[in-house]
């Protein structure tokens, strides 16, 4: 305040939801007669800006009501944490692939420090540790790039860490966390007709594979 009070000035705080409001409530006199405060207890849910009110009087009972102090909209409670999302640049890959994780929030993150990465392999090898996610087009949307290891077949388990601006951890909205797959396994073919040493008068061969493949041809 630009002057000493009355009396002690009283805070009233309205949040967004439908609870836990503060009634007019003396605040806390310092050692400046002109300096007072009060430690806000923050509720949780009420999602949104809370209302702020402080009222007083100068000591020639002038009441203080301004654009500074009446209906103040300045604190935003948050209490919802923040979700992400998991994509590939291709989610099915061998040794030496490049690739690419975009990590996209429901909501801005801090740049400083910035959201965390780690992806636990298959294996027992290669895993990357808590490493530092690349911001993309806004602070809801970075990146990872690496190289896929050898080994390590299977689902690898990709998981993101940190806080949004309020403090609240991340949670995965994705559905699932192990949807980066490892393959370097080559398929393997299994030739069931005809019978090895057996003679047809046909071309027709008949075969089964391990796996899935999109191309290849019987020499």
């Amino acid at each position: 305040m630009n002057e000493q009070p009355l009396a002690v000035p009283q805070i009233a705080i309205d949040y967004a939801g439908n609870g836990a409001d503060v009634s007019a409530t003396a605040m806390t006199a310092t050692g400046d007669s002109t300096v007072y405060t009060y430690q806000a207890i923050i509720p949780s849910g009420n999602d949104g800006y809370a209302t702020l009110t402080l009222t007083a009087d100068d000591l020639a009972g002038n009441t203080l009501i301004t654009d500074s102090t009446y209906n103040r909209t300045d604190l935003l409670i948050d209490n919802t944490p923040a979700g992400y999302t998991l994509a590939y640049a291709d989610s099915l890959v061998k040794a030496g692939d490049p690739d690419t994780i975009t990590v996209t929030f429901t909501e801005s993150t801090s740049r400083n420090p910035a959201p965390l990465l780690a992806i636990d392999y298959f294996g027992a090898t290669a895993d990357t540790d808590s490493i530092a996610l690349t911001i993309g087009a806004s602070d809801s949307i970075w990146t990872y790039s690496f190289t896929a290891p050898a080994g390590n077949d299977g689902f690898a388990t990709v998981t993101v860490s940190g806080a949004d601006l309020a403090g609240n951890p991340f949670v995965n909205i994705s559905g699932s966390t192990n949807t980066l797959e490892v393959d370097n396994t080559a398929p393997v073919m299994t030739v069931t007709s005809p019978d090895s040493g057996s003679y047809h008068r046909t071309t027709a061969v008949a075969y089964s594979l391990g796996e899935t493949i999109t191309s290849g041809s019987i020499t």
